[in-house]
């Protein structure tokens, strides 16, 4: 069981910007993003554990066009209140939406609001200042900080403060976890299965079924079980080598995420995120009429499995990538093209 009953979140997700450029910058997967975070977040088997009034999710909506920056600033107040009444331990926030940083602050984001445009730069949060909210005024020890957004400047946002404070500051020792879906001034892209498309959610295949960000999907598959201790459970540590590896590798290595963990060693260690188990994510199954020994190939030529056909069916961890399957004897091969999910992917050879 993975009950974790002082944790809050707050979780955000933005698809509407009516009027972002030519009204044709929304987004196709933040909602979904958030959605899926959120019910990661109330798993209370491998999850987070967190209770269901422990939440809040921020979804937008076209009419009328929502959130405003009050709306979030009233479900973050609910929260800290009955962080006070009830005690705490940790706070999650997450955003998934259009990002945008301004001058030479490297850590501050920017989080645009669906009525951001060129003309209201001011409709965006502060991830700085909402982080220096929690910090100075919330009873957390643990903050956790996911932002599946651009930090472009290609029109700079100017993010505000939330309107809560509090007249002295806490003073309580805090580990924070920061997690950024791409580097100082790069883009952040959403896309579907065939790891194409861009942060506008544009698709290049009819193919693709749902869109997606890189940076929550390889967050979600890491937290599953990609990134999971033999013993259970996923360290700080073990989330950032994580993320830095496949949401590279699942955006064609166009998206490099930056994750400062800018908390000592054993923290880095001890700071655990679910509970689940390593698992399997791929399951391969022989046809009758193989024989002999099987070779599984990965995407940098190196054999991963080798082994006779009769060990079958083969349950395997892989990463993204195109693998082959080859019979040796007869040097048949076929080609697996793997792209991680949170299930197990079945494969017949």
């Amino acid at each position: 069981m993975s009950r974790q009953p002082l944790d809050y979140a707050l979780v955000i997700g933005i698809n509407h910007y009516p009027w972002y450029g030519d009204g044709s910058r929304s987004l196709q997967g933040a909602i979904q993003d958030a959605e899926d975070v959120a019910e990661w977040l109330l798993d209370q088997q491998t999850g987070g554990g967190l209770a269901a009034h422990h939440l809040k999710l921020v979804t937008s909506r076209l009419d009328p066009l929502a959130p405003a920056k009050q709306d979030i600033d009233d479900a973050l107040q609910i929260l800290v209140k009955q962080a006070r009444d009830e005690g705490a331990r940790r706070f999650y926030f997450y955003f998934s939406g259009h990002g945008h940083v301004s001058g030479e602050v490297r850590h501050d984001v920017a989080l645009c609001l669906p009525s951001w445009s060129r003309d209201r730069r001011h409709a965006a949060l502060s991830s700085c200042r909402y982080l220096d909210y929690l910090l100075k005024c919330t009873p957390f020890t643990e903050i956790v900080v996911m932002l599946d957004c651009c930090r472009v400047r290609q029109v700079a946002a100017i993010g505000n403060a939330s309107d809560l404070d509090c007249p002295l500051p806490a003073g309580l020792p805090r580990s924070v976890f920061v997690a950024y879906a791409s580097e100082f001034l790069k883009a952040a892209f959403e896309g579907g299965s065939t790891a194409r498309g861009d942060e506008s959610g544009a698709e290049e295949d009819d193919e693709v079924m749902e869109v997606r960000g890189y940076f929550t999907r390889a967050l979600l598959s890491g937290l599953l079980a990609g990134a999971a201790r033999p013993e259970g459970g996923v360290t700080a540590r073990g989330l950032k080598q994580y993320l830095e590896v496949h949401v590279e590798r699942m955006s064609d290595f166009r998206q490099r995420p930056q994750i400062p963990l800018d908390m000592s060693e054993d923290v880095a260690d001890s700071m655990l995120f679910g509970s689940a188990l390593p698992e399997s994510n791929v399951e391969i199954h022989f046809a009758a009429d193989r024989h002999g020994m099987i070779e599984l190939i990965g995407p940098t030529a190196e054999v991963l499995k080798r082994d006779d056909v009769s060990t079958g069916p083969w349950q395997v961890r892989l990463e993204q990538g195109l693998h082959v399957l080859r019979e040796v004897d007869t040097e048949q091969e076929q080609l697996l093209r793997f792209m991680p999910t949170s299930g197990v992917t079945h494969v017949q050879f």
